[in-house]
């Protein structure tokens, strides 16, 4: 697997569109991924609003884009409470796929929480919840566009391999 996949003029724009459109990188990414996949999940898009930024902004917490990413993830697999309780193997899997692209973001961004990609990409960690740190990281990243597009672009990957090869 490619470290980071090239990306395609249209998925920048997607990128940016959806990103202008829905602010977060949380709802974003899972938007992107889903759309992709021709997934309707708005109940799901409408639960991952507060979770961009570390969650809540905070930044300690894992990375919107990587919390979009898994979600996506979890819901391309279509496994309801019934279907869970009945096969709890296909928690395996699911687990499986969402560790790759934690694997990914661990290798690119050296670690997978807000703060610790704004290290990677930066050099510095903003307080997201504050008027004048976020205007200044809104000024060099304009909420991390290329975080989401590496999140949406390593989770089709890991999933169109997943179905080439089932396990």
């Amino acid at each position: 697997m490619h470290e980071r996949i090239g990306c395609s003029t249209r998925m920048a724009e997607r990128v940016a569109q959806y990103m202008a459109q829905y602010h977060g990188c949380a709802p974003s990414t899972f938007a992107l991924i889903t759309d992709e996949l021709g997934i309707e999940a708005e109940q799901v898009f409408k639960a991952l609003i507060g979770l961009s930024g570390g969650v809540g902004l905070v930044g300690t917490s894992s990375c919107g884009a990587l919390i979009g990413a898994a979600a996506a993830i979890s819901l391309s697999f279509n496994i309801g409470r019934k279907e869970l309780a009945q096969n709890l193997s296909i928690e395996f899997e699911i687990h499986r796929a969402v560790g790759k692209v934690v694997d990914l973001f661990q290798r690119y961004y050296r670690g997978i929480t807000c703060i610790e990609v704004q290290m990677a990409k930066h050099g510095a960690a903003f307080n997201l919840r504050d008027p004048k740190s976020k205007q200044e990281f809104d000024k060099l990243d304009k909420r991390c566009p290329e975080v989401v597009r590496d999140a949406v672009m390593w989770t089709l990957e890991v999933l169109s391999e997943l179905k080439a090869n089932p396990s």
